[in-house]
Protein backbone atom coordinates (compact mmCIF):
# COMPACT_ATOMS: atom_id res chain seq x y z
CA UNK A 1 0.00 0.00 0.00
CA UNK A 2 2.84 2.38 0.89
CA UNK A 3 4.63 1.58 -2.36
CA UNK A 4 1.47 2.28 -4.37
CA UNK A 5 1.08 5.65 -2.68
CA UNK A 6 4.68 6.63 -3.43
CA UNK A 7 3.95 7.34 -7.05
CA UNK A 8 0.81 9.36 -6.40
CA UNK A 9 1.79 11.23 -3.25
CA UNK A 10 5.08 10.85 -1.41
CA UNK A 11 3.59 12.81 1.50
CA UNK A 12 0.72 10.34 1.79
CA UNK A 13 3.20 7.48 1.52
CA UNK A 14 5.13 8.92 4.46
CA UNK A 15 1.96 9.07 6.54
CA UNK A 16 1.02 5.51 5.59
CA UNK A 17 4.52 4.31 6.39
CA UNK A 18 4.44 6.02 9.80
CA UNK A 19 1.16 4.31 10.65
CA UNK A 20 2.44 0.99 9.36
CA UNK A 21 5.80 1.22 11.15
CA UNK A 22 4.21 2.22 14.46
CA UNK A 23 2.31 -1.06 14.51
CA UNK A 24 5.40 -3.24 13.99
CA UNK A 25 7.07 -5.14 16.79
CA UNK A 26 10.90 -4.90 16.86
CA UNK A 27 11.37 -8.20 15.01
CA UNK A 28 8.96 -7.25 12.21
CA UNK A 29 10.60 -3.84 11.85
CA UNK A 30 13.82 -5.50 10.71
CA UNK A 31 12.24 -7.79 8.11
CA UNK A 32 13.30 -7.26 4.54
CA UNK A 33 9.84 -6.17 3.39
CA UNK A 34 9.84 -3.24 5.81
CA UNK A 35 13.42 -2.22 5.07
CA UNK A 36 12.78 -2.41 1.32
CA UNK A 37 9.75 -0.14 1.63
CA UNK A 38 11.70 2.30 3.77
CA UNK A 39 14.57 2.38 1.28
CA UNK A 40 12.22 2.86 -1.65
CA UNK A 41 10.30 5.65 0.08
CA UNK A 42 13.54 7.45 0.97
CA UNK A 43 14.67 7.24 -2.66
CA UNK A 44 11.32 8.56 -3.89
CA UNK A 45 11.43 11.48 -1.47
CA UNK A 46 15.00 12.22 -2.58
CA UNK A 47 13.88 12.67 -6.19
CA UNK A 48 11.87 15.72 -5.19
CA UNK A 49 13.76 17.08 -2.18
CA UNK A 50 16.84 15.42 -0.70
CA UNK A 51 16.74 17.61 2.41
CA UNK A 52 13.17 16.53 3.10
CA UNK A 53 14.18 12.89 2.67
CA UNK A 54 17.08 13.36 5.08
CA UNK A 55 14.79 14.96 7.67
CA UNK A 56 12.33 12.11 7.32
CA UNK A 57 15.04 9.47 7.73
CA UNK A 58 16.35 11.23 10.83
CA UNK A 59 12.90 10.80 12.36
CA UNK A 60 13.13 7.02 12.01
CA UNK A 61 14.28 4.86 14.89
CA UNK A 62 17.85 3.59 14.59
CA UNK A 63 18.02 0.17 13.00
CA UNK A 64 18.00 -1.67 9.72
CA UNK A 65 15.06 0.24 8.22
CA UNK A 66 16.80 3.56 8.86
CA UNK A 67 20.10 2.18 7.52
CA UNK A 68 18.39 1.07 4.32
CA UNK A 69 16.68 4.45 4.00
CA UNK A 70 20.09 6.15 4.15
CA UNK A 71 21.22 3.87 1.34
CA UNK A 72 18.10 4.78 -0.64
CA UNK A 73 18.89 8.48 -0.34
CA UNK A 74 22.50 7.99 -1.39
CA UNK A 75 21.62 5.75 -4.30
CA UNK A 76 19.12 8.21 -5.77
CA UNK A 77 20.96 11.45 -4.94
CA UNK A 78 24.37 10.28 -6.13
CA UNK A 79 22.85 9.69 -9.55
CA UNK A 80 22.28 13.38 -10.10
CA UNK A 81 24.39 15.24 -7.50
CA UNK A 82 27.33 13.18 -6.27
CA UNK A 83 29.10 16.20 -4.76
CA UNK A 84 26.15 17.02 -2.49
CA UNK A 85 25.75 13.35 -1.65
CA UNK A 86 29.41 13.16 -0.68
CA UNK A 87 29.10 16.25 1.49
CA UNK A 88 26.06 14.80 3.25
CA UNK A 89 27.76 11.43 3.78
CA UNK A 90 30.61 13.26 5.49
CA UNK A 91 28.15 14.32 8.21
CA UNK A 92 26.90 10.81 8.99
CA UNK A 93 28.26 8.93 11.98
CA UNK A 94 30.13 5.70 11.40
CA UNK A 95 27.92 2.64 11.24
CA UNK A 96 25.92 0.36 8.99
CA UNK A 97 23.77 3.14 7.52
CA UNK A 98 26.76 5.25 6.53
CA UNK A 99 28.53 2.19 5.12
CA UNK A 100 25.52 1.27 2.98
CA UNK A 101 25.18 4.87 1.77
CA UNK A 102 28.91 5.15 1.02
CA UNK A 103 28.75 1.93 -0.97
CA UNK A 104 25.94 3.39 -3.10
CA UNK A 105 27.97 6.55 -3.69
CA UNK A 106 30.99 4.47 -4.73
CA UNK A 107 28.85 2.58 -7.24
CA UNK A 108 27.60 5.85 -8.70
CA UNK A 109 30.96 7.62 -9.06
CA UNK A 110 33.59 4.89 -9.54
CA UNK A 111 33.79 5.28 -13.32
CA UNK A 112 33.76 9.08 -13.41
CA UNK A 113 35.79 9.85 -10.28
CA UNK A 114 37.75 6.81 -9.12
CA UNK A 115 39.93 8.84 -6.74
CA UNK A 116 36.93 10.09 -4.74
CA UNK A 117 35.28 6.70 -5.01
CA UNK A 118 38.42 5.09 -3.57
CA UNK A 119 38.39 7.46 -0.59
CA UNK A 120 34.78 6.52 0.12
CA UNK A 121 35.35 2.81 -0.50
CA UNK A 122 38.22 2.65 1.97
CA UNK A 123 36.21 4.56 4.59
CA UNK A 124 33.61 1.80 4.80
CA UNK A 125 33.86 0.03 8.14
CA UNK A 126 32.26 -3.29 7.25
CA UNK A 127 35.09 -5.43 5.81
CA UNK A 128 33.05 -7.25 3.15
CA UNK A 129 31.40 -4.04 1.93
CA UNK A 130 34.76 -2.26 1.97
CA UNK A 131 36.35 -5.02 -0.13
CA UNK A 132 33.47 -5.03 -2.66
CA UNK A 133 33.48 -1.24 -3.01
CA UNK A 134 37.25 -1.24 -3.44
CA UNK A 135 36.99 -3.94 -6.12
CA UNK A 136 34.53 -1.76 -8.06
CA UNK A 137 36.93 1.18 -7.99
CA UNK A 138 39.92 -0.96 -8.97
CA UNK A 139 37.93 -2.23 -11.95
CA UNK A 140 37.25 1.37 -12.97
CA UNK A 141 40.91 2.30 -12.69
CA UNK A 142 41.86 -0.76 -14.70
CA UNK A 143 39.33 0.24 -17.35
CA UNK A 144 41.13 3.57 -17.69
CA UNK A 145 44.52 1.86 -17.91
CA UNK A 146 45.58 3.35 -14.57
CA UNK A 147 46.79 0.17 -12.93
CA UNK A 148 49.91 1.86 -11.49
CA UNK A 149 47.73 4.36 -9.60
CA UNK A 150 45.39 1.59 -8.54
CA UNK A 151 48.22 -0.58 -7.20
CA UNK A 152 49.67 2.35 -5.26
CA UNK A 153 46.29 3.13 -3.72
CA UNK A 154 45.71 -0.52 -2.90
CA UNK A 155 49.13 -0.88 -1.25
CA UNK A 156 48.44 2.18 0.93
CA UNK A 157 44.88 1.19 1.88
CA UNK A 158 45.71 -1.02 4.84
CA UNK A 159 43.72 -4.07 3.81
CA UNK A 160 44.57 -7.43 5.29
CA UNK A 161 47.41 -8.95 3.18
CA UNK A 162 45.13 -11.72 1.87
CA UNK A 163 42.52 -9.17 0.78
CA UNK A 164 45.22 -7.01 -0.80
CA UNK A 165 46.44 -10.00 -2.86
CA UNK A 166 42.86 -10.88 -3.84
CA UNK A 167 42.14 -7.32 -4.95
CA UNK A 168 45.50 -6.99 -6.73
CA UNK A 169 44.57 -9.94 -8.97
CA UNK A 170 41.79 -7.78 -10.39
CA UNK A 171 44.46 -5.52 -11.87
CA UNK A 172 46.30 -8.28 -13.75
Amino acid sequence: MVQSAMQASPQQAQELYSSFAASLDPQSATQSENTAVTRSLAATLTENNPQHAISWVQSLAPGSARDQALAGIAEKWAGYDPAATSEWLGTLPAGEGRDLAAEKLVHAIARDDPESAWAWATSIGTPAQRREAAARVLDAWKGYGKTTEARAALDAAGFDPDVTRELARRLD
